[in-house]
């Protein structure tokens, strides 16, 4: 069995050391992580836990345990010798998407197979990230992983950290037992936060200065249900591919057309595919051909689907594509394939801003093409009967209305028919 002298202390902490050794058959150099003397049962339990789960893990991106003393007192192992952490080098990085793709892309490559062996992290932090390079770099510190289904090791300890606070999700912030493969997403997107804005100071997610794609990303990895989050580190992987150009794929286009033609075609389809549909629109929302094209073949199930998905993203959406549609001139058969699919969405979609975007969206439309197939669609969207909340949502949307489109609703729509705070902007 090799032999290792430790001749130099790197850090510690609360329940170890980390030593500088070498190995007596070569001289070659390595680390020695040590557990401090007299810490109790559970405290052992857990670092010869945490060293068995290292040892038979395998993978390039995964610390690897090169040596070990588990049987008795003074418990160590040892690993490979690493120059910093992603701590040390996080400023270098800010602004170079090419260095955060590769580093980020490493880093999802150890997680997702730590996840496929059933082993989940719990304390993703860029101080448990250790480089050589770029190109060389490890996940290491399970201290806190479990193996998921395990009940021998969903053991809390009392006044043992499970996590760090700015990484940590909420359900593992309530209890540390409810950590779970999105548990370990949520860190993961607090991680790629980091990478691009700097250290963080506090536990709220400002995506607003990033690059969209990125932003959307990290919103979806960081949301307080997990339900909402990815479900997988292979779908954040996918979704992170596209938006970081590390992988070729087919077109926005050609995504959208696969997706949307299942829901058309009543394939085998779930609520994944219609947020996938979702976060390329939201991606390319600045695209308005792509946005229209897309939204005018909208099954009214995807458009539920996206709805639940993010009520704020599918809102953005439709003003998005009501906006377009306003601004363009069409010929009269397409204005009439435009009202009908915004009656169609008006069925299918319940919130009220939404509605009321696509019920003015028909009457701009109608007024401004003098279609009258057009103005009959919104005529008979502006009777409907609907809640006070949609009433008045219609009502601000007609206030920012030119003159033209108020004038119609007067001369047009029956007033006993119109809520009063319809009736009030068309009387001012």
């Amino acid at each position: 069995m090799p032999s290792y002298v430790a001749f130099r202390k790197l850090g510690s902490g609360g329940f170890g050391e980390v030593w500088l050794c070498k190995r007596k058959e070569d001289g070659k150099v390595f680390a020695k992580k040590k557990l401090l003397p007299g810490l109790g049962e559970d405290s052992t339990r857990r670092f010869r836990e945490e060293v068995r789960l290292l040892h038979r893990l395998d993978h390039p991106n995964v610390v690897k345990v090169v040596g070990l003393h588990l049987q008795e007192a003074p418990y160590w192992y040892v690993m490979p010798r690493y120059q910093h952490t992603l701590r040390d080098v996080l400023r270098t990085m800010q602004g170079d998407g090419d260095r955060i793709a590769k580093v980020y892309g490493s880093i999802l490559d150890a997680i997702e197979y730590t996840h496929g062996e059933g082993v989940i992290h719990r304390d993703l932090k860029p101080e448990n990230v250790l480089m050589n390079s770029d190109d060389d770099l490890v996940v290491t510190d399970f201290g806190l992983g479990r193996v998921l289904d395990s009940a021998s090791t969903r053991h809390t300890i009392t006044g043992y950290p499970m996590g760090t606070p700015l990484y940590m999700a909420p359900e593992q912030m309530a209890n540390a037992k409810n950590a779970d493969e999105r548990s370990d997403i949520y860190s993961l997107g607090r991680l790629l936060l980091e990478l691009h804005v700097g250290e963080l100071a506090s536990t709220a997610t400002d995506t607003s200065s990033l690059d969209p794609g990125v932003a959307m990303v990290i919103d979806k990895c960081t949301r307080t249900n997990p339900d909402k989050r990815y479900q997988t580190v292979a779908d954040l992987k996918q979704a992170w591919h596209y938006v970081s150009g590390t992988v070729a794929a087919t077109s926005p286009h050609e995504e959208l057309t696969k997706l949307i033609a299942q829901f058309s075609a009543r394939a085998s389809v779930s609520p994944e595919h219609a947020e996938r549909i979702l976060e390329i629109l939201t991606q390319f929302r600045t695209d308005a051909d792509l946005v229209h094209e897309a939204v005018m073949q909208l099954p009214p199930l995807a458009a539920r689907l996206m709805l639940g998905a993010s009520k704020e993203d599918m809102r953005e959406l439709i003003a998005s594509f009501a906006g377009h549609v306003t601004s363009q001139g069409w010929g009269f058969s397409y204005t009439d394939k435009i009202a009908a699919q915004c009656r169609t969405l008006y069925e299918a979609l319940t919130d009220y801003h939404i509605r009321a975007d696509l019920v003015v969206c028909v009457l701009d439309l109608g007024v401004g093409h003098n279609r009258f197939h057009v103005m009959d669609i919104a005529e008979t969207l502006m009777e409907l009967k609907r809640e006070v909340g949609e009433s008045l949502a219609i009502a601000e949307r007609l206030k920012a209305a030119s003159p033209s489109l108020r004038e119609w609703v007067k001369e047009r729509v029956s007033r006993s028919k119109l809520h009063p705070s319809i009736l009030a902007v068309l009387a001012d």
